[in-house]
């Protein structure tokens, strides 16, 4: 659960969403639509779209988080539904709340159905255009698929084809690729984590590395699996020994999964056996 919700707040601080609530709330603290510019003075009228932008955004990605616990991590149609769903009465029901607080006017005022109606309006045409993108980027994808390929292509040499995808990577979702850097178990969950982002899938830790079809790495913890060529180095915190990653990411390694690590004799680990042994010389 924790991964999934970390997952989907993880762009709620990104640029592209700044600029996007730093515009709605300026627009609407402005342009005062439904009845709060005549209604309310410029002071709570800013306080309040305020709120309501802020608000909305907030649980615009509850909703969605929350549909992706519910149906499955990966972003299809029916999580893209029920993520218009849930933020729809959550949105609304915040509106509602809001302007009762703030006690505008009756020209302001909006029944809850007809709330649900609007909000409900905009979160579905989200839905759409997201659902839509989602499609053509499949779509793309599938033109290379073998059953869909030429018989030449089809029938081209072995050592001529290229390598085949790993299947875990047909997972994951279409914005989700590059190489993959590392895997994280969190209980029915599997994070995965590539060059171009992270996702979880409702998994089994095990079958996820099976499913890496020859990428080399290693367990290198009970809950991490780490591919070699991500390994930038390795450092040593409170006497264990930590990876560091390219992208940033620091993975613990753990004493009884050291030695497939070692075994493995990574160039780009030149002192990991000599750091392993004064760990452990030190335990």
């Amino acid at each position: 659960m924790f991964i999934i919700f970390r997952d989907t707040f993880k762009s709620l601080l990104s640029r592209p969403i700044i600029l996007i609530w730093a515009i709605a709330t300026g627009g609407a603290i402005l342009a005062g639509p439904f009845g709060t510019f005549e209604s309310m003075a410029f002071a709570p009228r800013a306080l309040y779209w305020l709120i309501i932008v802020s608000s909305s955004i907030v649980l615009g990605y509850f909703g969605h988080a929350l549909a992706r616990l519910v149906a499955g991590p990966d972003e299809t149609a029916v999580v893209q539904l029920l993520s218009g769903a849930f933020g729809t009465v959550f949105v609304a029901t915040d509106v509602w709340l809001v302007r009762h607080l703030f006690q505008t006017s009756e020209g302001a005022q909006m029944g809850y159905q007809a709330l649900l109606g609007n909000v409900g309006f905009v979160f579905f045409a989200v839905v759409a255009v997201r659902i839509g993108i989602m499609q053509v980027h499949r779509a793309q994808g599938h033109d290379t698929e073998p059953e869909k390929m030429a018989p030449s292509m089809r029938e081209a040499p072995e050592e001529d084809a290229p390598a085949a995808t790993p299947r875990l990577m047909q997972r994951l979702p279409a914005h989700i690729g590059g190489q993959i850097l590392r895997l994280t178990a969190d209980n029915h969950f599997v994070e995965v984590v590539s060059t171009q982002g992270a996702t979880s899938l409702r998994m089994r830790f095990r079958d996820a590395i099976a499913e890496l079809d020859g990428i080399a790495g290693s367990v290198v913890h009970r809950s991490h699996w780490v591919a070699h060529d991500a390994i930038s180095g390795v450092d040593k915190t409170h006497g264990k020994l930590v990876l560091r990653l390219r992208n940033g990411d620091e993975v613990p390694v753990s004493r009884s999964y050291r030695a497939e690590l070692e075994a493995a004799d990574l160039p780009m680990l030149p002192f990991a056996t000599e750091i392993s042994s004064e760990v452990s010389d030190r335990s």
